[in-house]
């Protein structure tokens, strides 16, 4: 059972965001140019994160320091993407439709790199779950080690994977919300939109350490607040 759920876990992850990007295309009529760049800056926010993140990181003892310090570094990485792409690369983009388009590829971009992970962890786990490891060039201590990892991740719960993708669901409508109102931070010259929506974003991170039903809680309550924010100005898109 936990081998269909994963599946299907990276199934929806991989194909959903093509979907998306498909349905936007031809419900807003904007460019799939705008829905690559919020996906590049995705993975630029990434790639900061990772570049300064961890010599921060490296210097703070584990527990609610670093853990705060990660999700801030990642907050930040993520909204100044945002902010920088409007700001020095798309200056023509000023409607609505277009925000949400980039939205949609900076929120498909995290999905589809979430999957793509997830999915090479499968075959990892699953090459491993009947290998003989005493053909490999172990110490039979690194072999104990390889076949516990192996035996918790096949213990999990089948059910983690669809927590996991609801999680991933509930978040989503907050990228194109974000989009909106970092785009609105460069027009209308508003710091005010751009730092909220990097303490949202950060409650959103930090909600993730507080377990399984904080962060579903947390996500709800955001995907409740964006849906209800697009539908009350759908009609201006």
């Amino acid at each position: 059972m936990l081998t269909f759920t994963l599946v299907l876990e990276v199934g929806v992850l991989l194909a959903l965001p093509v979907a998306v990007g498909f349905w936007m295309r031809q419900r807003l009529g904007t460019a799939w140019g705008l829905f690559f760049s919020g996906a590049l800056a995705y993975i630029a926010a990434q790639m900061v994160s990772a570049v300064f993140g961890s010599p921060l990181l490296g210097g703070l003892p584990a527990g609610p320091a670093g853990g705060l310090v990660a999700a801030l570094v990642a907050a930040l990485a993520q909204e100044m993407a945002r902010y920088g792409l409007y700001r020095f690369f798309l200056r023509d983009v000023r409607a609505g439709r277009e925000a949400l388009m980039v939205g949609a590829g900076h929120g498909s971009a995290e999905m589809m790199v979430i999957g793509l992970l997830l999915l090479l962890t499968l075959f990892q786990f699953l090459s491993f779950r009947n290998a003989d490891l005493t053909t490999l060039d172990l110490s039979p201590e690194e072999q104990d080690q390889i076949r516990q990892i192996v035996a918790d991740f096949w213990a999990t719960p089948w059910f983690v994977p669809l927590l996991r993708l609801l999680h991933q669901l509930l978040i989503a409508p907050f990228h194109l919300v974000a989009s909106l109102f970092v785009m609105g931070s460069v027009t209308q010259r508003r710091w005010d939109y751009l730092a909220g929506m990097v303490g949202l974003h950060l409650l959103l991170y930090l909600s993730q350490g507080l377990g399984p039903i904080s962060a579903l809680t947390v996500a709800g309550l955001f995907a409740a607040g964006s849906l209800a924010y697009l539908r009350h100005h759908w009609s201006a898109f």
